[in-house]
């Protein structure tokens, strides 16, 4: 719905219907609690081809960039301010853009492409601008953005208000080379969401993963990727940016991260060797090997994380022992991106009372599963930082698996059918001996979901710090995208109908007419699509 103002003397329709507005506009009575931003696209040929994609940074020799037509209050201030004022900024009326010279070329040149609101807040350049590659320069009024609830705009653009626009270029030229390729990047990941295409084209996951129960009833189920894949050796990349491309490359294109944190009274010794005695909780003037961890991952995966929230938990202390976890935030609120997670642990550090007792991963495993279910079947990546392995009784044969050890195994295997991939790093001196012996006793699971790194080994290698940094990121993450193309191809291959799991056939059904498997769905209460209350279930076969 394109005009808002067609349900305004309809007030059955204005107060009881979802309006989808392209022109999402506060002051004109868009209510965003229960209407929706859509993008304003305009394909003036019907086609895209040519439309998408455009040059690297580096190739992009045009600091900022606008064409457009004089309508509105805050196109004409642009101008008057910036056209032919400074090389850096191209600012072009309607009527002055050169002949011969191509909109979409200009934009594809440029590192910032400016985005003022006309007669409406909402613009098609803004699409375009994310088609070319382009990091958007929103300058608005009172306008929601296409997809704010899931997508986090701070990450892929910048925003400046209209009283700013005199300062345009003192603000984009402030913005750090790293920070703009970040924000370059995530244009380029969200991009899928704003592209035209047909069913039968759609990834997956551009409508999330989950959606569309296929309703297949064969209940095959594969193992969906080898245990191991050819990879790249750690020491080709010198940098996490290497990294991060390496990713992408791969296959990785978005993930949401949970993290766990161990705080069993094993981290007041097991930093003897590696962190000269002190427990590896220790708070001083340099990062101890939790926050280097949580540090290092974490500013990896910002890439391509959508909504940059983190759900962060902790385990194993006097309060949760080897049964429980608690949040970072007693609310239950995730942190807003690694900074606010890293804050957030130095906090609550000198108020957590370390345990002694046996650790289990269980419990921090089944509730990311929790996690991935109230998202809806989204991808997430749990980290774990522990400075130990399960707890393994003396008493207890070598073979034998204590009650944490296949309490954690059976969530792992439980895990796997999930969208969920599971890192587990080592700080501290170990042991770590049992970690292969561990990981091999898991059982045939539908994909590899479990991976072990251990992160005192790698940075105590004799090699430059940004060097061992893009290391052990490499090992830890190396896994994930072969997991991810798994997961993805799981749910377009006709394998997999249930609402949550990811092999399960859908058969299920609720009320609503959403399905789930019978296993995830026996026990429910709401519907994970719809948030519906279940009255009625209809097992298929």
């Amino acid at each position: 719905m394109q005009g808002p103002r067609s349900t305004w003397y309809v007030p059955q329709l204005y107060f009881n219907s979802i309006r989808v507005l392209c022109n999402a506009n506060t002051s004109e009575r868009f209510n965003p609690t229960k209407d929706a931003s859509f993008p304003e696209i305009n394909l003036k040929t019907g086609e895209i081809t040519g439309l998408i994609g455009g040059p690297p940074p580096e190739n992009r020799p045009i600091l900022a960039f606008f064409a457009g037509r004089m309508h509105g209050r805050i196109r004409p201030t642009l101008v008057h301010h910036w056209k032919e004022k400074d090389g850096d900024v191209r600012v072009y009326d309607h009527e002055s853009l050169p002949e011969g010279v191509s909109y979409e070329e200009m934009m594809k040149q440029s590192r910032y492409c400016i985005c003022p609101s006309g007669h409406e807040v909402a613009s098609p350049r803004i699409v375009e601008a994310i088609y070319a590659e382009c990091v958007p320069v929103l300058i608005s009024e009172s306008y929601v953005l296409p997809f704010s609830d899931v997508l986090n705009w701070d990450s892929f653009s910048v925003e400046v208000s209209v009283s700013q626009i005199p300062n345009l270029k003192k603000i984009l030229m402030g913005i750090s080379e790293d920070k703009y390729l970040r924000m370059q990047e995530r244009v380029k990941q969200v991009q899928r969401h704003f592209v035209c295409e047909t069913r039968s084209q759609r990834d997956p996951l551009s409508t999330s993963i989950n959606m569309g129960a296929n309703k297949s009833k064969s209940k095959s189920r594969t193992n969906a990727y080898p245990s191991s894949a050819k990879h790249h050796q750690y020491d080709t990349y010198t940098s996490l940016d290497e990294v991060t491309a390496a990713l992408s490359e791969a296959g990785l294109e978005s993930s949401n991260l949970i993290i766990g944190i161990d705080f069993t009274k094993s981290n007041e010794w097991t930093g003897a060797r590696c962190f000269n005695g002190q427990c590896l909780h220790f708070l001083g003037d340099t990062p101890n090997p939790y926050e280097k961890a949580m540090s290092t991952i974490g500013r990896t995966l910002s890439a391509f994380d959508d909504d940059n929230f983190i759900p962060c938990f902790g385990f194993g202390d006097a309060s949760t022992y080897d049964q429980a976890v608690f949040n970072f935030y007693g609310n239950g609120r995730p942190c807003n991106g690694v900074p606010e997670a890293l804050m957030r642990y130095r906090e609550l550090v000198p108020q957590v009372h370390l345990a002694a007792g046996p650790t289990s991963f269980a419990p921090i495993i089944e509730t990311a599963l929790a996690i991935v279910e109230a998202s809806g079947g989204l991808f997430h990546i749990l980290l774990i930082i522990a400075d130990s392995q399960v707890s393994h009784s003396i008493d207890a044969r070598h073979d034998q698996l204590t009650p944490q050890e296949q309490a954690t195994v059976n969530a792992i295997v439980k895990a796997s059918i999930y969208p969920l991939s599971i890192v587990l790093v080592g700080v501290g001196d170990g042991p770590w001996d049992r970690m292969q012996k561990f990981t091999e006793k898991i059982p045939h699971r539908s994909f590899n979901n479990f991976k072990f790194v251990n992160f005192t080994e790698i940075m105590s290698r004799g090699e430059p710090a940004f060097k061992k940094e893009a290391a052990f990121v490499f090992e830890a993450l190396m896994e994930i995208p072969l997991q991810y193309r798994a997961i993805l191809d799981s749910s377009s291959s006709g394998t997999r109908g249930s609402a949550i799991c990811f092999f399960s056939c859908g058969d299920l059904v609720f009320g609503c007419g959403h399905q789930t498997c019978f296993d995830c769905g026996r026990t429910l209460s709401m519907c994970p699509i719809c948030k519906s209350h279940i009255m009625t279930r209809i097992r298929l076969y």
